[in-house]
């Protein structure tokens, strides 16, 4: 088989056709389109063999290949089952790779089915070292045509042996978050692409710096490793890979860099100073922690302990060869614990790797943002221990261990792409696995309601609470977990902090907009009292005394209102009232008049606000908001009414006897002063409602209820309606319990009755073909205290003595 490019490659299917249409088809023409850094011969497979899940040794046994004696060594348990490892090799012709890149052998493909081994496997590969140069391992990215190191354990004269937890394409790897390459069939090698090349020695030697792109203060995280919810002993693994996979795959590919990318409030020279408003990127560093096994580093740590030379070398020869950063793994011998960080900088002839580590972000000490150049030198063949503590406010450990691990040789880089596309949605920390606990922060002064964005108080002063089901440490309070919170003020000052005995804090709001900051934070079991990241979150709450009037505004399409923003002579002077109608129209400032008159032209529900501002200080006094339902007919005028009642009437049999009675059930309390709102969506409404009344004897009566409703597009009809009642006579101990449910009751324009109360109704015998059902259920006790009970159902609609009717009323115009 014959490839001039390994990238522009397809696999020959029968039918030069078929060749044709896939190289046209715009879904195998993924972006970014294959590179042509390097140019290939032809393909030849040199081993196949399958490695079971007790692990094994793959072996190239092919005379007079390049790489004839090859060997990957695979752990037991690196895979859950057995895996068939294919190599292919292809001679390198040409590459434009720089004029640092001197390959020693062939491009050597490795085909094993995809996906991370649990731990990192060991490639031994035959090859000739020139005397005088270092050899490195590479991955060649068949998307990008660049080069990736890979860590190196051991070379002699004639091999070099260098290790990976993977054989994955970029393609493939990529597939798993890329928009790009989502679905898209394989139309590349899944196969890995390796190679061994060299550099001379003299020519590390006269590269006094070898820098990278990557820069602290620029490209690193802006906070701190201090742990969270999810990672409490820290998150160095999780911040400094989410670091590097974003300098990678988006600041080199023209995105914005990510030192304060997304948070609100920052002072570069402070990393203290509002660490936590980076919920997003906190998260996600966490996360990624959580998601990866980090065990494999154990072993390879300690078999890179005894190469400190070769592993210095390696930094400084994959940096000057891709001009990439590069991660750096540390450990304690002792097992006291890891950590990782980028190494960005390597001066070669001084031993000394520049480090990023996020436990100091920027280079600066968390508590005094004093500048802090991190470094790892390399004296007498030796490192010097890094000391350092698994976050930055733990004690420091002497970390003895050294080691190289490359970008995706151990590290799921796709599975990062994955995380990162949670981060763009703000879903990040909420997906399985490794999710942080779930809280709502609720307004405690309001009856425990939930929060919300642009939330209006009615009054100067609000307590919040915060509610955790799943929280491991807590406040029980009427049932309800609560745990710990603090509130910032705009400027990102501390407002208010989580008071113990009430587990709240009461906020004091100015008027008009609040911008209140919400750290969330609670302890662990078995971690003492120490209070660990859950999120932070900023919200809008504004206080106002303003009211829109109506509300809701109801109007046919085109029909001129009159909107008042009442504030009961709260407002200045020298008001302005800007007023946003929600409907795609301009926004309207009027000075000194809290009255405007708007027409909505189209049919459709819309939220209308107003901002108060004094004119004299151009200071927002307050924020309000309310609905306006814009419909065509009667529709629109029924939604302008606070009460309905349904009256029927109809000869029925109680207990077999024929009697004439009638009904009404109606969410209107007599003589009460109550208001149950009708809760109108689209064409639909319903109603439920609770009061206590008296009759004129002076015996009281519970009501409870509710009523649900469609009406016809126009409004001309109730398409179907069901109302049930209960009315308890406590005293007496009776109970009158009705039910209706009703269909296709016209619209009677005629009626009129004091103010304009629309009704809808039918007479006479027609009634049978609305009266879908009907019951009456009286329950008393009888004289001999015996329970007893009345049934009623509708018979007969006929007798023109008693006329039948039904009759559906709206009242109460707002």
């Amino acid at each position: 088989m014959k490839r001039s490019n390994i990238m522009g490659w397809i696999p020959i299917w029968p039918g030069l056709f078929l060749l044709t249409m896939l190289i046209a088809c715009t879904s195998f023409d993924p972006e970014p389109r294959p590179s042509r850094n390097l140019e290939i011969g032809e393909e030849v497979e040199v081993a196949s063999q399958t490695i079971p899940s007790g692990g094994g040794t793959v072996v190239v046994n092919s005379p007079g290949s390049e790489i004839d004696g090859m060997e990957i060594d695979v752990p037991p348990g690196s895979y859950a089952a057995s895996r068939t490892f294919r190599i292919s090799t292809a001679p390198i012709t040409s590459d434009k790779l720089g004029e640092n890149f001197n390959p020693l052998t062939p491009l050597i493909q490795i085909d094993n089915g995809g996906g991370y081994a649990e731990t990192p496997m060991q490639v031994t590969i035959p090859v000739i070292i020139p005397e005088g140069e270092f050899p490195i391992g590479f991955f060649y990215n068949e998307i990008s045509g660049s080069l990736e190191g890979l860590p190196l354990l051991s070379y002699s004269p004639t091999s070099v042996t260098v290790l990976t937890r993977h054989f994955m394409s970029e393609s493939e790897n990529r597939r798993e978050w890329d928009d790009n390459l989502k679905g898209v069939p394989l139309a590349m090698d899944a196969s890995a692409n390796m190679l061994i090349a060299s550099i001379k020695e003299s020519v590390l030697a006269g590269k006094t710096i070898i820098n990278s792109g990557f820069q602290p203060g620029t490209d690193d995280w802006e906070f701190t490793n201090l742990g969270s919810y999810t990672s409490p002993h820290g998150h160095c693994a999780g911040q400094s890979m989410a670091a590097l996979w974003y300098y990678y795959e988006k600041k080199l590919n023209g995105e914005p860099a990510l030192f304060h990318r997304f948070d609100l409030l920052n002072d570069k020279l402070k990393p203290s100073f509002m660490w936590m408003d980076n919920p997003l990127g906190y998260r996600f560093s966490s996360v990624i922690q959580k998601d990866f096994n980090f065990d494999g580093w154990i072993n390879s740590l300690w078999m890179q302990s005894f190469i400190p030379e070769l592993t210095f070398k390696t930094f400084a020869a994959s940096m000057l060869v891709t001009g990439e950063p590069q991660s750096v793994l540390i450990r304690n011998s002792q097992g006291q614990g890891g950590h990782a960080m980028i190494v960005y900088k390597v001066d070669y002839n001084g031993g000394i790797l520049h480090i990023a580590d996020p436990n100091y972000p920027n280079n600066r000490h968390y508590g005094t943002g004093v500048e802090s150049i991190r470094t790892i030198n390399l004296e007498n063949g030796s490192f010097k221990p890094y000391l350092i503590g698994l976050n930055a406010a733990a004690n420091s450990i002497s970390m003895d261990q050294i080691g190289y691990s490359g970008k995706t040789s151990y590290i799921h880089w796709g599975q990062i792409g994955k995380r990162y596309n949670e981060v763009l949605d703000s879903t990040i920390g909420n997906v399985a696995p490794n999710t942080f606990p779930e809280y709502r922060i609720l307004i405690k002064s309001e009856k425990n309601s939930v929060l919300q964005n642009g939330h209006i108080s009615e009054t100067d002063t609000i307590r919040f609470i915060v509610e955790c089901p799943t929280a491991e440490v807590f406040d029980l309070k009427n049932g309800v977990k609560l745990i710990q919170f603090d509130m910032y003020e705009e400027a990102g000052n501390l407002d208010e902090k989580w008071d113990q005995p009430t587990s709240s804090s009461l906020r004091t709001l100015k008027p008009g907009l609040n911008k209140i900051g919400f750290y969330i934070y609670a302890q662990k079991n078995d971690f003492g009292n120490k209070m660990y990241f859950i999120d932070f979150k900023w919200f809008d709450v504004y206080y106002s005394k303003l009211k829109i009037d109506p509300d809701p505004i109801v109007a046919e399409p085109g029909e001129e209102v009159e909107i008042t923003a009442r504030s009961w002579g709260t407002a200045p002077n020298n008001a302005s009232y800007v007023w946003n109608f929600g409907d795609n129209t301009k926004e309207v400032t009027v000075k000194r008049d809290s009255t405007v008159t708007h027409r909505f032209m189209k049919e459709g529900d819309y939220t209308v606000t107003v901002q108060l501002y004094n004119d004299d200080t151009n200071t927002l006094l307050g924020y309000v908001g309310a609905e306006a339902n814009i419909a065509p007919g009667i529709l629109s005028r029924l939604k302008r009414f606070q009460y309905v009642s349904i009256d029927f009437n109809g000869d029925l049999i109680c207990n077999n006897d024929m009697v004439s009675l009638s009904l009404s059930i109606d969410n209107s309390p007599p003589g009460v002063a109550a208001n149950y709102p009708i809760d109108w969506s689209g064409v639909s409404f319903s109603v439920n409602y609770t009061y206590n009344w008296e009759l004129f004897s002076g015996e009281k009566v519970k009501t409870e209820g509710n009523i649900q409703c469609t009406m016809s597009a126009n409004g001309l009809k109730v398409v179907s309606l069901s109302a049930h009642e209960v009315n308890t006579y406590p005293e007496t101990g009776d109970i009158f319990t009705y039910d209706i449910s009703a269909r296709d009751v016209p619209y009677d324009p005629s009626y009129m009755y004091d103010e304009y109360t629309p009704r809808f109704r039918n007479e006479g015998p027609t009634v049978s073909s609305n009266i879908v059902s009907y019951s009456s259920r009286w329950d008393f006790t009888d004289s001999d205290g015996n329970p007893q009970s009345l049934m009623c159902q509708s018979a007969d609609y006929n007798n023109p003595d008693d006329a039948a009717y039904i009759y559906i009323t709206f009242s109460g115009e707002k």
